[in-house]
């Protein structure tokens, strides 16, 4: 009995070993926020969700920066971003996760930056893809930037990759079906910065980018 015991144990052990770990086979995340945002205001629930997961911290990085100053500007940030976190990480891909105008900074660097090869699923909530007209009411080059029919939207018009969730109830992307692009999922009816802390919105998150 120990010996079939001590057999069984041996066999577990072994096949274990010969498993890759949980935290090998994650890609890590970038965490991009929208117009005016943060990662306190943006990503702090779901963040902490994917660390509950399993998520090693030095898989995410998350950060504010200059939003006014436009997708271009935003899309050269997320460019050195995506580099230092693969370098630190020995990936070769990242996953992203966006908010608002975070998702056309991130298809503007995928697209025109040439990041496409370094991205291997992104989830963008709440994207004005078409514009929005709330734009216009905007500050700097990010207003101009959101705005329908700017250089910017139709430099990346049509290229709609990943995830895209969206509510009926965004006051903010209007109209709402801006966001609804591609392989697109509604979440019900949640505001504007309402829509990442929904626990919808981070389950759908986490199951796309799940290994």
């Amino acid at each position: 009995m120990k010996k079939v015991l001590r057999n069984t144990i041996t066999s577990i052990l072994l096949s274990l070993a010969f498993l890759p770990s949980l935290a090998s086979a994650y890609d890590p995340v970038v965490f991009v926020h929208g117009y005016l945002g943060s990662t306190l205001v943006n990503f702090t629930s779901m963040i902490a969700k994917f660390k509950a997961a399993g998520y090693p911290s030095d898989h995410l990085s998350y950060y504010t920066y200059n939003s006014i100053n436009g997708v271009n500007a935003g899309a050269n940030t997320l460019k050195s971003k995506v580099d230092a976190l693969l370098q630190k990480t020995g990936k070769s891909k990242v996953d992203i996760v966006t908010h608002s105008m975070g998702g056309l900074v991130a298809r503007y660097y995928m697209k025109v930056k040439g990041g496409a090869s370094k991205v291997d699923q992104i989830v963008n909530v709440a994207t004005p893809h078409k514009g929005t007209a709330w734009a216009y009411a905007a500050l700097g080059q990010a207003g101009k930037d959101m705005r329908p029919g700017s250089s910017v939207i139709n430099k990346i018009k049509g290229y709609y990759p990943g995830l895209n969730l969206y509510s009926w109830c965004d006051e903010i992307v209007i109209p709402y079906w801006s966001a609804k692009v591609g392989n697109s999922k509604n979440i019900g009816c949640w505001e504007h910065i309402a829509t990442t802390w929904s626990s919808n919105v981070i389950s759908k998150t986490m199951a796309y980018v799940k290994p």
